[in-house]
């Protein structure tokens, strides 16, 4: 009866130590596999861009193709823990860039993925110090996060320019001047620029428009240069006074901001 027992438990423990075997090579296949996968990955990425060079939504599309073959990585246990831990950074801020680059575009979602691509090319770099990390360096970068940033800083600061220029338009008090006549009306105010930016090529499209929101007339004013705290006189000419309801107004085309 004691041999049995003793047969049991070591049966028991052979057992158990088949099991530990198991999961710890199945933990080493999972960083093996999980570079492998990485390559597969980048190699599937280039095929898209080869498949199609000019495809103006390869961007998005290669991010969604790289979560579709990475993201089941996602919470698997790794042998070695700072891999684990890069890969983790990595799977999280790659979900990052695919949520906010399948949003509709804005600033604010241009500002997110920035973030969460900067963190994925940190991690991704992390893990190029393993051997298993077969991708070229130079291929980790696909989207220049620098000029994005760039053009996202003059969005921004055109946008307030041109919410203060709006407000120093409505300011404006147009008044009738004396050459006007039955047939043309003259119109003349001060405007000051109170924003901090200049505006070069400024044009101010002046529409008049009767009830029906039909466009009657229309008039612009030019500026060559409009400079932080500069006062200038606008003058516009409605050729249609009396069927005029209400005015309506437009920037030109070719304004630049500094």
């Amino acid at each position: 009866m004691l041999k049995e027992i003793k047969k049991g438990l070591s049966l028991a423990i052979l057992a158990l130590l088949l099991l530990q075997f198991a999961a710890c090579s199945s933990i080493k296949s999972t960083d093996d596999q999980f570079f492998s996968d990485l390559f597969k990955t980048w190699q599937a990425k280039q095929e898209l861009l080869a498949k199609d060079p000019k495809n103006e939504n390869y961007l998005k599309d290669s991010f969604n193709k790289e979560w579709e073959m990475m993201h089941k990585y996602q919470g698997k246990k790794f042998k070695d823990d700072a891999i684990g831990q890069n890969a983790n950074t990595y799977l999280t801020e790659l979900k990052g860039c695919v949520d906010t680059i399948n949003q509709e575009t804005s600033i604010e979602n241009q500002k997110a993925f920035n973030e969460h691509y900067k963190k994925r090319i940190a991690a991704l770099k992390n893990l190029k110090k393993d051997s298993r990390f077969v991708v070229q360096e130079n291929r980790l970068e696909e989207f220049n996060v620098e000029k994005s940033e760039e053009i996202i800083q003059k969005q921004a600061k055109n946008t307030e320019a041109l919410k203060q220029l709006e407000k120093d338009l409505n300011a404006v008090k147009l008044k009738v001047q004396a050459e006007s006549t039955d047939s043309q009306a003259v119109y003349a105010g001060e405007i000051t620029n109170h924003s901090s930016h200049e505006f070069k090529n400024l044009g101010i499209i002046y529409k008049f428009v009767n009830k029906d929101k039909e466009v009657l007339a229309t008039d612009t004013w030019r500026i060559d240069s409009f400079k932080p705290g500069q006062k200038a006189t606008i003058k516009i000419k409605n050729t249609a006074p009396k069927d005029t309801d209400h005015t309506q107004i437009e920037l030109e085309k070719g304004l630049e901001i500094n």
